[in-house]
């Protein structure tokens, strides 16, 4: 089995991440059903990047809590 401290970032969790907008959410979903109908802009792919980095890190710390160990 890892040791999870090898698969995070030192400074994990993100204290600044609380909880995502629905409109981000909303957001992502948008995008992503355009990328399926045409290219998207590239303004249009740094946004949906960055938005799932920021999901992510939210998903992370709601899966691994503040002390950096798995929620039992």
């Amino acid at each position: 089995m890892r040791d999870a401290s090898i698969l995070l970032p030192a400074a994990w969790p993100p204290l600044h991440v609380t909880r995502m907008k629905q409109e981000k959410i909303d957001r992502i979903n948008e995008l992503g059903r355009k990328a399926k109908l045409a290219p998207l802009s590239p303004s249009e792919l740094e946004e949906q990047n960055s938005l799932r980095e920021e999901y992510m890190e939210y998903a992370r710390a709601q899966l691994w809590g503040k002390e950096g160990k798995p929620k039992k």
